[in-house]
């Protein structure tokens, strides 16, 4: 459910980039907002605000800062909101967490599934397909980004400027925001594509390592279980094939549909990924100062 939220919020992200980002972008430009009470002014009045928590989840930030401190359950509903936003909607702590539970599921006992292997199996592939999904429609974003913004890494992660620690976001929105850092562009750009990267390596290669436990359909992981939880050579060969599967080479051979579905999805995501870094690149050097002769 956490999953499919946020590929929602993904989408509406990708729609406010094809409608208003460009106006948001002129605001910001010309007001300069110092403030993140100014800057959320920006943002809703350029229909930011979407579904379900708004561009970089600006609301839920703001909802958090209302939530009062000096209470015992204000206090604590901040801290589960906090934990909530941190590692389970943004996206790279959601793949971490899905990459873990699929690990360590995948060859959970049927005494703690408390399902059939294919209703449980099922379930796991279609966190894992999801979770894909969103990485693609992440480089729809990043694309977006580059065009509408003129960059993703800066202007749409601030990853320009030095992230505040979790406890300061906690603050007054009176409070000054970060100011962008003297850093190369090419440098910030690569950092979000490689984040993306690593996520979509990360997740599909604990997707391919759960549906060949659960489910089977790769000829190249069935291999018999060891009776440990997670088996180390299964867990190895599956980030191996996950390799050779975004190449395009067929060393996992997946027969089953399912398993043919996670490794086209795989495909795609990773040329996609390619195209758009390469373009990235191509844009910022063309972009540069000429140097002087």
């Amino acid at each position: 459910m956490v999953t499919l939220l946020k590929l929602i919020s993904i989408s509406n992200a990708i729609r406010w980039l094809g409608s208003d980002a460009a106006q948001f972008r002129g605001d910001v430009a010309k007001n300069r907002p110092q403030t993140m009470f100014a800057l959320e002014v920006i943002l809703q009045v350029r229909n930011a605000d979407f579904f379900p928590f708004g561009l970089k989840d600006y609301r839920l930030a703001r909802y958090m800062r209302k939530l009062p401190r000096k209470s015992v359950r204000g206090t604590a509903a901040w801290w589960i909101l906090a934990m909530f936003q941190k590692v389970l909607f943004q996206f790279q702590g959601l793949a971490l967490a899905s990459a873990v539970f699929l690990a360590l599921g995948a060859h959970a006992p049927n005494e703690l599934t408390w399902a059939p292997r294919n209703v449980y199996g099922g379930t796991g592939a279609a966190l894992g397909i999801l979770l894909m999904i969103g990485i693609i429609l992440l480089a729809c974003e990043s694309f977006m980004s580059y065009v509408v913004l003129g960059s993703y890494g800066a202007a749409f992660h601030r990853l320009d400027a030095r992230r505040r620690r979790l406890l300061d976001e906690a603050a007054k929105p009176g409070i000054l925001l970060p100011q962008p850092e003297t850093r190369s562009v090419a440098i910030i750009e690569m950092f979000a594509y490689a984040g993306t990267f690593l996520s979509a390596f990360v997740i599909m290669a604990s997707t391919t390592y759960f549906i060949s436990m659960q489910l089977g359909g790769f000829t190249a992981l069935n291999d018999p279980l060891g009776a440990e939880l997670i088996d180390g050579r299964r867990l190895y060969d599956a980030f191996y094939c996950t390799v050779n599967i975004a190449g395009g080479a067929s060393d996992a051979g997946p027969v089953t549909m399912l398993a043919m579905l996670l490794a086209m999805i795989g495909t795609i995501t990773y040329l996609l990924l390619t195209v758009i870094v390469l373009a990235a690149l191509a844009g910022i050097v063309i972009s540069a100062p000429g140097k002087p002769d």
